[in-house]
């Protein structure tokens, strides 16, 4: 009886009552899911923890472990994008107004013209530089 009734009502969906109920059941299986994994990690932590202090073999680093590697991923991953972007990419972003609306040519910082996408000034002496 009651299947019946949801495949008729689901026939009398808007695309926007669909769509928001996508997005809600997607929210629901992302909340789902982040807090199955937490709960797996801290019960990892416990786990090795309870044995290391019942006398394990094992070194009080693996206990830390997934931590540091968490944030050895993580630096290394800033790293890559504070000092792997080149010039390119930058210039590219810049002109397709990738910074937001306070940088870029339509703010009269750096144009296409500028070397290396830097705005050293315009090049007449006037200014821009420091000595």
């Amino acid at each position: 009886g009651g299947e019946g009734q949801r495949d008729d009502d689901e026939g009398n969906l808007t695309p926007l009552q669909k769509e928001r109920l996508q997005a809600a059941l997607e929210e629901r299986t992302n909340e789902g899911v982040s807090s199955c994994c937490g709960a797996l990690v801290t019960a990892g932590f416990v786990a090795l923890a309870v044995g290391k202090f019942d006398g394990a073999g094992y070194s009080a680093l693996w206990i830390i472990f997934p931590v540091l590697l968490f944030a050895g991923i993580t630096l290394c991953c800033l790293g890559y994008c504070i000092f792997g972007a080149d010039e390119k990419a930058y210039r590219e972003a810049e002109m397709n107004g990738g910074f937001g609306p306070d940088f870029g040519p339509a703010a009269g910082q750096r144009g296409p013209g500028t070397a290396g996408g830097a705005d050293y000034g315009s090049g007449d002496g006037s200014g821009g530089g420091g000595g």
